[in-house]
């Protein structure tokens, strides 16, 4: 089946009909902090931020508040999806995977994840075993207009281990 990028502006708050099922994490912020939520469970949490980056193994969604009130939200499906009353979409060409090494490591005796040039523990799931983490993340690229170009995105997939002997 061939991906699918879908995109649409509301106002005032997000649609009430997101698939969030479809999701097992979200990275929330607001203009002081920034969280990492388990999905579906904290979806009414994800929900109040006015940015965010929910994604799964099959799906991810993007959603940002704009100065004009409206939030702007991306949704991809490798399934060929749209979410309802999205008006702009396209195929998308699948490409490889790859990963983001993220910054820290696990503490042995704590089980917590630091990194010297941060004063606190990072927030990384706990479920995840291993002593460095990286979000798999998924490539695509999109050809559209006329003249034609390509441009190349990725979306997140999930936390799992480092690969690589990082």
């Amino acid at each position: 089946m061939t991906a699918r990028i879908s995109s649409r502006q509301v106002a005032g708050e997000l649609p009430k009909n997101l698939p969030w099922d479809e999701f097992q994490q979200a990275i929330v912020e607001s203009a002081s902090q920034i969280r990492l939520l388990t999905l579906p469970q904290d979806k009414g949490e994800a929900a109040r931020y006015e940015r965010g980056h929910a994604f799964g193994e099959l799906a991810e969604m993007r959603w940002t508040l704009r100065a004009n009130g409206r939030y702007h939200v991306v949704y991809i499906s490798d399934r060929g999806g749209c979410l309802p009353d999205f008006t702009d979409e396209a195929d998308l060409k699948a490409g490889d995977d790859g990963q983001i090494i993220l910054w820290g490591e696990r503490d042995a005796e704590t089980y917590e994840f630091f990194d010297g040039r941060i004063p606190e523990p990072l927030p990384y799931p706990d479920r995840v075993p291993g002593k460095r983490l990286a979000v798999r993340v998924r490539h695509y690229s999109l050809t559209e207009g006329k003249p034609e170009r390509t441009v190349f995105l990725f979306r997140c997939v999930t936390i799992a281990v480092a690969e690589g002997g990082v």
